[in-house]
């Protein structure tokens, strides 16, 4: 005797038009599903273990910024005003600027040297890493890690609108030689919601903040390390970045 189910969907494919697709589902029979049910959102997705620096812009001043097969270390030598970054252009050489859309943006990396004092910072956006105290007021979004006085090296969540930042309070204790991952998400002018994990364990989050959110800033993904100008070597190792709007 023949399966009822497979005589409705021969029946159903012998009328079906350009834009409609039959689905037979062993349990309910045959449904009908049209093109756009097999649509996803479009989405723009950027990637990178930095195999080398050529399209990334980079400044390395009283420190180094290196690739290699790991990915890329940010270094600070011993001397007051380290100043290390490098950061992927997204689009803000050609007037594209920040949020786009409702991004998200993460990174896998590891702190190798601990000086006594130093930030290091993770954004969307940019920074001069310059600055004398762990305060960053340059329009970005993302994660800082801080030392100050060799007291606690700690993770903080922060974004700030040019003039003001907003920091969230410490996420956790970060330690030399272990795997983290970051990860921001951007829901618009709203909110941003900060997520991080630690040598592949669950994400922790979201931490999520809502005031001195930027908008028109320029659009780079940037990794940084300054000393905050006192002689401390620091260094840190990024193994992977990307961007997804």
């Amino acid at each position: 005797m023949a399966d009822k189910r497979i005589s409705e969907l021969d029946s159903y494919t012998s009328t079906l038009g350009t834009d409609v697709i039959p689905i037979f589902d062993i349990t309910n029979g045959v449904t009908k599903k049209t093109a756009l049910d097999f649509l996803l959102p479009p989405r723009f997705r950027w990637t990178t273990d930095f195999p080398s620096g050529v399209r990334f812009n980079e400044n390395a001043y009283l420190g180094s910024v290196t690739y290699d097969a790991n990915g890329v270390t940010l270094a600070c030598e011993e001397s007051a005003g380290c100043s290390v970054y490098t950061r992927f252009d997204l689009g803000a050489t050609f007037s594209a600027v920040g949020p786009i859309g409702n991004p998200t943006f993460s990174t896998s990396f590891a702190l190798l040297t601990s000086g006594t004092d130093f930030t290091f910072l993770f954004c969307n956006g940019k920074q001069d890493m310059t600055a004398s105290t762990p305060e960053l007021l340059d329009k970005h979004i993302g994660f800082k890690i801080i030392r100050t006085d060799s007291g606690t090296i700690q993770l903080f969540a922060t974004q700030a609108d040019g003039s003001t930042e907003t920091v969230s309070s410490a996420l956790t204790t970060i330690a030399p030689f272990e795997y983290y991952e970051l990860m921001v998400r951007v829901n618009g002018t709203t909110s941003v919601d900060y997520y991080w994990a630690n040598k592949g364990g669950a994400w922790n989050g979201p931490t999520t903040l809502t005031t001195n959110i930027p908008t028109g800033y320029e659009n780079w993904l940037f990794w940084g390390l300054g000393n905050q100008n006192t002689a401390s070597i620091s260094s840190c190792i990024a193994f992977t970045g990307s961007y997804e709007r």
